[in-house]
């Protein structure tokens, strides 16, 4: 039977979970803030409290201990456990209770909590380490760097390597390869493989194409690839020096020697005015600021002839000359011409005609109020009024198109150039062909040469330009016409398909494999392997070592051996060996043998050294020896040579000398 609390004397309504009828003893937890059996003591200060004894399980905000009566940290970001731990620290601070201060000043976001070190948080520009207590190197980008080892992530221009400490191999390379070899950028102003090439004087910015040298626009005055030509004195650009691809401000016509039109400061390449002279404005810079007679706020309102001349923006405007005459004293006013328009002309002061350019047909020719050609243009003429010559605007272009943009603008582009010249992309002008075979042929859309490139020149793909000129250091200065590379190898010194790459410094004679860059006549004294780019042993000689196994040839004066790791012996005379260890000079006074390893005797007994052969000593006065072969000694105490032909004796007690002496006697 289930019980509740309702019929038991007193309170146990901070029971969670029901209290036991009979004694009233709580069944399970207390509420938040009791304790006891009943749960009829208060614990005020905890957040919860165990139920038995009252201790605190956990605290209001920002305190802790067992009662809940100390304060957290006030570097604690959050908080902290019941046991004084904070969650989190403010930024600067680590610890168990936040009460530390991190030891380096440079940790991105404050260090670890628990160690103070900056590890997972990064270091502020400048530094690295697990303290970021280390000073990235001086040449990284952006002075930034791998926290884990100090590498750079960028290096600053002219630098390379994992700390940027080796500067380009080229004076004016901006940006290397990692073995400061091969040049990616140059500096503005230079160009080549190498960036050894300075761009011509008269592109308009100080750069040009790595590759081939070529400005990316030229100085106003100037054109051809490299901006060498000079264009004729009037053209602002040009293709060639007869050709103007625009004109100089005031100047009009195929080759921009007309004089843009009286008031007209500048003009269109068909002399419409793009800006007038001072006091003058509107269409044709008809209008005169000088005729209005009454100016308020920036508008005129009247004009000193106010027949033949109207009110417009802040002056006035003569009426035109195809304005249809009438009796009344006002030929035209603001509203337009009084008497409409003559044949031909349009808009409400009829400033327009019909352009002569309109093709004809079963239509007027334009609309009367718009002014567009109603059967479309003559040959080479575009735009709605036809009045938008394709070969005036694009000079040497054989076919234009009329194109519409996204504001519903009619605009004109040349699609195809005549024979000798291609469509530049970024100028969509007709530039002369490149370096074809054959002269002018190539493709009039994209300049490709139809029958290949000049020797010297190269594409780098099918159907695109030769445009690029055949790497220096290819042999003869001649390469493959698709894509650059040497036909013929490369000239000494440097390796590679496009023979850009340098043989390595070590190789003999510089010379090295076309391909691989492998020193193939062997190395300069002192170095060794494929690539010449390790250092024989210190102690090998004059020689060097062989490249396979890093053997010395010979070795320097005090060692021997296969590497001349050994040294030779102490009683050489003048430590002076060859690479087998024989004492060459002989030996220092008391050593006798090849290796001046034998000890010798004292003056009373007579001791011959015999080359290859263990010492021997004649103690007999009869000076009596046997001694296998045909050798040649010396006989120690008489300091003679000796040529001897010898024969084996059996008596163990001694040797039959049966020689001759072939020498000389010294003592």
């Amino acid at each position: 039977m289930k019980y509740s609390c309702k019929n038991v004397a007193g309170n146990c309504t901070n029971c969670w979970y029901g209290c036991d009828r009979p004694s009233g003893n709580c069944s399970g937890q207390c509420s938040h803030g009791f304790f006891g059996a009943k749960c009829n003591k208060e614990c005020p200060q905890c957040l919860d409290c165990d139920k038995s004894n009252g201790t605190c399980i956990s605290c209001h905000n920002r305190h802790y201990g067992p009662r809940c009566e100390f304060q957290c940290n006030e570097n604690c970001m959050i908080g902290c456990r019941i046991s004084g731990e904070c969650y989190k620290c403010n930024e600067g601070f680590y610890g168990m209770s936040c009460n530390l201060t991190c030891p380096s000043p440079n940790c991105r976001n404050g260090c670890e909590r628990h160690t103070g070190n900056c590890t997972g948080w990064g270091c502020d520009a400048g530094f690295w380490g697990t303290m970021c207590n280390r000073t990235c190197p001086q040449n990284c980008g952006f002075t930034s760097c791998h926290q884990k080892d100090g590498s750079c992530q960028t290096c600053k221009d002219g630098y390379s390597g994992r700390t940027c400490d080796k500067k380009c191999d080229f004076e004016h390379c901006s940006l290397c390869q990692f073995d400061v070899t091969t040049c990616f950028n140059c500096f503005n102003g230079w160009w080549g493989d190498h960036c050894d090439k300075k761009c011509t004087d008269h592109c308009s910015h100080p750069y040009c194409s790595q590759h081939t040298g070529k400005c990316g626009k030229c100085d106003e005055g100037y054109y051809g690839p490299y901006c060498e030509g000079t264009c004729n004195s009037a053209c602002k650009t040009c293709s060639d020096n007869n050709t103007c691809d625009t004109c100089k401000k005031g100047f009009y016509g195929h080759d921009c020697k007309q004089r843009c039109p009286n008031r007209c400061e500048d003009c269109e390449r068909d002399g419409k005015c793009k800006t007038c002279t001072v006091g003058y404005f509107g269409e044709g810079c008809r209008c005169e600021l000088a005729q209005c007679t009454n100016r308020t706020n920036n508008s005129c309102f009247s004009c000193q002839n106010e027949t033949t001349w109207y009110p417009f923006q802040n002056g006035c405007c003569p009426c035109s000359d195809n304005c249809n005459s009438t009796l009344d004293d006002f030929l035209c006013t603001s509203n337009g011409c009084v008497n409409g328009c003559k044949d031909d002309s349009f808009g409400k002061h009829c400033l327009t005609s019909c352009s002569v350019h309109c093709a004809d047909g079963d239509n007027e020719k334009c609309n009367n109020e718009t002014g567009n050609c109603l059967n479309g243009c003559k040959v080479g003429w575009y735009l709605p009024h036809c009045d938008f010559n394709c070969g005036l605007h694009f000079p040497h272009c054989s076919s234009c198109k009329e194109y519409t943009d996204n504001k519903n603008k009619p605009y004109v582009v040349c699609e195809a150039c005549k024979l000798g010249y291609y469509k530049e992309l970024y100028s969509g002008l007709c530039k002369p062909c490149e370096h074809c075979v054959g002269g002018n042929m190539c493709d009039g859309r994209i300049g490709f040469c139809k029958w290949g490139c000049e020797k010297g020149w190269y594409a780098r793909g099918t159907r695109y330009r030769c445009e690029y000129p055949c790497p220096d250091n290819c042999t003869g200065g001649v390469c493959e016409e698709i894509g650059g590379k040497c036909k013929s190898g490369c000239r000494r010194g440097s390796y590679g398909p496009h023979c850009l790459k340098f043989c390595p410094n070590d190789c003999l004679n510089s010379t090295c494999a076309f391909e691989s860059g492998e020193c193939v006549l062997g190395c300069v004294p002192g170095k060794r392997n494929a690539y010449c780019n390790e250092s024989c042993s210190s102690q090998c000689g004059a020689k060097g070592c062989r490249q396979d196994d890093a053997s010395c040839k010979d070795c320097i004066q005090g060692y021997y051996g296969e590497m001349c790791t050994l040294p030779c012996s102490s009683n050489c005379l003048d430590n002076v060996c060859n690479q087998t260890g024989f004492c060459t000079e002989g030996c220092v006074a008391g050593w006798n043998g090849v290796l001046c390893e034998v000890l010798v005797p004292p003056k009373s007994e007579k001791s011959l050294a015999v080359p290859g052969y263990t010492q021997f000593r004649n103690t007999h006065s009869s000076g009596i020896y046997t001694v296998p072969g045909h050798t040649q000694f010396r006989d120690i105490h008489r300091n003679v040579e000796l040529n001897m032909q010898v024969a084996h004796q059996s008596n163990k007690n001694s040797m039959q000398h049966e020689g001759h002496y072939n020498g000389r006697m010294n003592g």
